[in-house]
């Protein structure tokens, strides 16, 4: 089990341990299953539940494109395109 799976269990469990807590308070399976749900929702939300591996908020890459390899001179040429030859 990966590492994400376990905190994912870990949120799902704190909620619905506290919407248990609510439910007991109230005397209500209502008011278990409304706090439950809207904690799970403000998890999936917020990133702390991870359905899937792209979500979340973790680092995301700004460039996506491949890294062009380096230029072997000093100054690399570089011709402007009003450049005359």
């Amino acid at each position: 089990m990966s590492a994400r799976n376990k905190l994912n269990g870990v949120y799902t469990q704190g909620c619905l341990v506290v919407g248990g807590a609510v439910g007991l308070a109230t005397g209500s399976w209502f008011a278990f299953f409304i706090v439950s749900t809207m904690l799970i929702g403000i998890s999936l939300h917020s990133g702390d539940i991870r359905p899937n591996a792209s979500g979340g908020s973790g680092p995301r890459r700004v460039n996506s494109y491949p890294i062009k390899p380096r230029s072997r001179g000093r100054f690399p040429q570089r011709r402007l395109p009003f450049h005359r030859r």
